[in-house]
């Protein structure tokens, strides 16, 4: 219909799962052991998602500065959700791309800077309708290589 989200079981299940994981950290009665924040998911090996980004803000770095994370869809754009663009200055992020565990650094790992960012004009924060943003990789003296694990 019209002007309504389409909210897939999948979302719904990820979504319970964040919740449920961060009840229970919250609760103080976590064992040491992370609880799975998906639920039925299973674990990946370093290189079987390589069109996946992680931006990150570049004063925290990117171990320290996780905000969200995308897709990349050509060789110098990234589509992710515009509600985790705080502030359209691409000067603040920074783009992963290659990552397997956030934290650790690997050989595999690109990272750029971000040159422009683009949200959907009609972007509705309160609602979440349009929740669709571009972000432009900076090249200074590379472009995204892709290897076997990007």
């Amino acid at each position: 219909m019209k002007g309504q989200i389409c909210i897939s079981s999948t979302f719904l299940i990820s979504l319970l799962g964040m919740f449920l994981f961060n009840a229970h950290e919250a609760s103080g009665r976590s064992s040491g052991i992370p609880a799975p924040r998906i639920l039925g998911g299973s674990s990946t090996s370093e290189g079987d998602w390589p069109f996946m980004a992680y931006l990150f803000e570049r004063p925290k770095g990117p171990l320290n500065g996780f905000v969200c994370g995308g897709s990349l869809i050509s060789n110098q754009w990234v589509l992710i959700a515009a509600h985790c663009i705080i502030s359209p200055n691409p000067i603040l992020y920074g783009i992963v791309l290659g990552e397997h565990t956030r934290s650790v650094m690997s050989a595999n790992e690109q990272v750029f800077n971000v040159s422009k960012i683009v949200r959907h004009s009609r972007f509705d924060i309160l609602s979440f309708l349009n929740d669709i943003a571009l972000i432009k990789v900076h090249y200074t003296k590379r472009t995204v290589t892709y290897k076997k694990n990007l």
